[in-house]
C-alpha cells in the first residue's frame, strides 16, 4: 500500500508505510507537498535534534563519561611540581673544619618535583570499572529516552489524525442537525411539530458544538505538543489514513527481543555499576601500595651536602574505620536496590510489549467492523438519496444518513489511527526506534 501523492480529504495515506518506514530506521517516507501534514518519519528526525529531553540525556552522557576518565585517572602516574621560597629573619650556618653547612638561610629557595605511581589499589580498579559501567548506563538512558520521545511523537501525531477525522465528523453531523433543527422550526409554524421538537433539536445542535470545541482543543493541544516536541508546526491539511489489517508476529517472538530493548540494557548496566561498587566498597579493606620518586632542589642543602638530590619511596596505607564499614554495607543494599530495578524494567517492558500487541489484535477487529459498518452507512445513504430524489424519502431521512455516514467514516479512520500507534508503539517496545 502506498502513500497517495496528494493528501486531500479524499485520498488516503497508508499507515502501514509509516510502520515499514519504523521498521527500516525511520526513513523519509514520499514526498508530501507543501500544505499537507508532514510524515511521521520527519516529526521523529527532528525530535532527536529539539527534544529537551533527548538533548539533556546526550549531555548527561558526556558528563558520566568525563567522570568515569576521572575515575580511571586516579589510578595513572602523577607529577606533582613544587616551588617555595622562604624569607628568615636569621640564618643559620654550621662552621666546621670542612666548610661552612647552611642549615636555614635568610632567602630560602626550594622546589621539588614528585612522580607518584599507583601499584597496588584493587578498590580503585574496581571504582574505575564501576565508573566506566556507568557510563555506558548513561549511554543507554539516552537511548531510552530517544525511544520515549519518539512514543511521544508517535502518540500525539495519531492523535491528530483522529481527532481531525472526529472534527470533520462533527462539522458534517452538526450542519445536518441545523438544517434538522429549521425544519423542526418550520413544522412547528405549519403546526406538525410541537415545541418540544424544536428544544430537542436545539439541544442536538448545541451539543454537538460542544462535542466539536472539545475536539477541537484536542487537536490544538496535540498541535502544540508536536511543536514543542519537534519544532515543526504541523501542516493544517490532515489527511485519511487507512491501515491494512495483517496480523503481527505470535507473541512470544516480541517478547523474546525484551532484552535488547535500551530501557532493559539501561537497568542491567547500572545493575553491574552497583555491583562493582559493592565489591569496591568491599576490597577497600585491602591495603594499597603506592610508589614515589621525587628530585628536590634547594639552596640550603644542610648536611646532605648537596644543592640537588633524588629520593624513592614506596608506602603501604592499611585503613580500617567505621564509616568503611558503613560504606560496605550501603552499597551492598545499593546493589539489591539495583537488582530489583532491573527485574521491574523488564516487568515493563515486557508489558508494554504485551498491551501493544494486544490492542494490534483488538484493533484488526475495530478496524474490520468499522469498515463493514462504513459500507453499510455508504450503502444507506446512496439508497437514501436515490429515494430522496425519486420522491419517496424525506429531507430529515436523508440528513440523517448522511450523519450516519460521516460517524461511520469517522470511526473508521479513528480506529485505523489507533491500530497504527498500537503498531509504532510495539515496535518502540522492542527497541526498533
Amino acid at each position: 500500500m502506498h502513500i497517495a501523492p496528494a493528501f486531500s480529504r479524499g485520498h488516503k495515506l497508508s499507515i502501514h508505510s509509516v510502520m515499514s518506514v519504523f521498521a527500516a530506521s525511520l526513513g523519509l517516507l514520499s514526498a508530501s507537498p507543501a500544505f499537507a501534514l508532514q510524515p511521521l518519519s520527519e516529526f521523529v528526525a527532528a525530535a532527536r535534534r529539539t527534544s529537551t529531553d533527548a538533548r539533556q540525556a546526550a549531555l548527561t552522557t558526556v558528563q558520566r563519561e568525563a567522570e568515569a576518565d576521572a575515575t580511571t585517572g586516579q589510578l595513572l602516574p602523577s607529577f606533582v611540581a613544587n616551588g617555595s621560597y622562604t624569607l628568615n629573619q636569621y640564618d643559620a650556618v654550621l662552621n666546621s673544619g670542612q666548610g661552612s653547612i647552611v642549615v636555614q638561610p635568610h632567602h630560602g629557595l626550594a622546589g621539588s618535583v614528585q612522580l607518584s605511581v599507583p601499584l597496588i589499589d584493587v578498590a580503585g580498579w574496581r571504582r574505575a570499572d564501576a565508573a566506566a559501567t556507568t557510563a555506558r548506563a548513561a549511554g543507554l538512558s539516552a537511548e531510552a529516552t530517544e525511544v520515549e520521545v519518539q512514543r511521544q511523537v508517535a502518540q500525539y501525531y495519531f492523535q491528530l489524525i483522529g481527532a481531525e477525522a472526529v472534527r470533520r465528523s462533527y462539522e458534517t453531523t452538526l450542519k445536518a442537525d441545523e438544517e434538522n433543527y429549521g425544519i423542526a422550526r418550520g413544522k412547528r409554524d405549519e403546526g406538525a411539530a410541537t415545541d418540544l421538537d424544536v428544544a430537542r433539536a436545539a439541544v442536538e445542535v448545541e451539543g454537538i458544538k460542544r462535542n466539536l470545541a472539545n475536539q477541537q482543543l484536542t487537536i490544538a493541544l496535540a498541535r502544540r505538543a508536536l511543536t514543542t516536541l519537534t519544532g515543526i508546526v504541523p501542516s493544517a491539511d490532515v489527511p485519511d489514513f487507512e491501515e491494512d489489517l495483517h496480523a503481527e508476529a505470535p507473541l512470544s517472538n516480541w517478547e523474546a527481543r525484551i532484552a535488547k530493548t535500551p530501557s532493559v540494557r539501561q537497568a542491567r548496566q547500572e545493575t553491574k555499576a552497583a555491583e562493582q561498587q559493592e565489591s569496591a566498597a568491599r576490597l577497600t579493606l585491602l591495603p594499597t601500595l603506592t610508589a614515589t620518586a621525587t628530585e628536590t632542589a634547594t639552596n640550603a642543602p644542610g648536611f646532605v651536602g648537596h644543592h640537588a638530590y633524588f629520593t624513592g619511596a614506596i608506602t603501604a596505607t592499611w585503613r580500617l574505620d567505621v564509616p568503611t564499614l558503613a560504606r560496605r554495607r550501603s552499597q551492598q543494599a545499593a546493589a539489591e536496590v539495583s537488582r530489583v530495578r532491573a527485574e521491574g524494567a523488564e516487568n515493563r517492558a515486557r508489558d508494554a510489549v504485551h498491551e501493544a500487541w494486544q490492542r494490534i489484535a483488538s484493533g484488526i477487529v475495530a478496524c474490520s467492523a468499522a469498515r463493514t459498518q462504513t459500507s453499510a452507512a455508504r450503502l444507506a445513504a446512496a439508497t437514501t438519496r436515490e429515494r430522496y430524489a425519486a420522491g419517496s424519502s424525506t429531507q430529515l431521512e436523508l440528513i440523517q444518513a448522511e450523519r450516519d455516514l460521516s460517524n461511520a467514516e469517522a470511526t473508521r479512520i479513528q480506529a485505523d489511527a489507533n491500530l497504527g500507534l498500537a503498531r509504532v508503539l510495539l515496535r518502540l517496545a522492542v527497541g526498533e526506534h
